[in-house]
């Protein structure tokens, strides 16, 4: 039996503003000045934001499998990486509990950024104690599976700031605010290349000769997303990727576009656009609720193969 035409035009509305709402990425910003997370569009456009539930956030990543947020509150009882749905709620029922084990009990000082690998759900965080820079690879429960200084690929890079998992390849990004580099490193320490912060921050600032990198993220097309805690300016680069130049700007927009009391940003995550079924041809039979309901699904990712244990809560 072929559609209703006039069942599809009634539809055609809230279709148009799913696939709108769907067609372009956000990014997820933590700012160290007004405590707060925001989620906004890729040109600064404010789309939420919430007051963190501990100290200021450090840095801030989306899990790709329980669409919640991950931030290092590295101020809070010696360091929390803390996990909340995407309003900045712990679960149901926690009031002030521990939702993640502190870092200090992890024997981790200083923590500084988390990220989550979007191949496994396993967590990678950097911390500087003493100004002897640290990557960890960890459970989810916090058990620790390995670890590396980042004086492994760079002595220079003793003050680590964020950390992400490029989904592409798997290798690890990471910005350092001594070195004032962006790094690109394997699972072990190896170093694969790395480029100086001045290279992006100059165009609009070209009288700052010592930026500080703070938050990193990957974009579904392989570029980078940064922070600058000097210039106060989040930055779109190029990742070297498809044979790009490393550090290239590709647009870059201050905090302030999203919040006059901006003058910290620290962590950015970056949140994929998610799959926009095409439209039904007429005759096809009505889009299903299944197809809506899918469109969480982060693309490319496997949540099949996420270790650990799943949220209890979702945004």
């Amino acid at each position: 039996m072929k559609g209703d035409p006039g069942l599809l035009l009634a539809f055609l509305p809230l279709l148009v503003a799913a696939a709108d709402a769907r067609a372009q990425g956000a990014l997820w910003i933590a700012d160290d000045t007004t405590a707060r997370i925001y989620r906004v569009t890729e040109q600064g456009a404010l789309i939420s934001s919430f007051p963190v539930p501990f100290s200021a956030h450090s840095s801030v990543d989306l899990d790709p499998f329980t669409l919640t947020l991950w931030a290092t509150s590295e101020n809070a009882g010696g360091g929390r990486f803390v996990n909340t749905d995407r309003a900045g709620q712990l679960p149901p029922g926690c009031g002030a509990c521990e939702p993640f084990i502190g870092a200090a009990g992890l024997g981790i000082s200083d923590p500084e950024g988390l990220g989550v690998d979007p191949a496994d759900g396993t967590l990678w965080a950097v911390a500087d104690p003493l100004n002897v820079g640290m990557v960890y690879h960890l459970e989810r429960d916090g058990t620790l599976l390995s670890s590396f200084p980042t004086a492994s690929f760079d002595a220079a890079a003793i003050s680590p700031q964020s950390i992400c998992v490029d989904p592409f390849d798997g290798t690890l990004w990471i910005t350092d605010n001594e070195s004032r580099k962006i790094y690109n490193v394997t699972k072990t320490g190896s170093l694969v290349s790395s480029f100086s912060a001045l290279l992006y921050t100059a165009v609009f600032d070209p009288g700052v000769s010592n930026p500080i990198p703070q938050g990193i993220g990957v974009d579904a097309d392989g570029s980078l997303w940064v922070t600058d805690r000097l210039t106060n300016r989040i930055y779109n680069v190029d990742s070297g990727r498809g044979g790009t130049t490393p550090g290239n700007l590709r647009s870059s927009f201050p905090s302030t576009t999203y919040d006059e009391d901006s003058h910290n940003p620290t962590g950015v995550a970056y949140e994929a656009p998610l799959p926009v079924p095409a439209l039904p041809e007429w005759g096809a039979p009505a889009l299903s609720l299944g197809l809506l309901a899918a469109g969480r699904r982060v693309s490319g990712l496997r949540p099949g193969s996420q270790r650990g244990t799943r949220s209890q809560y979702s945004a």
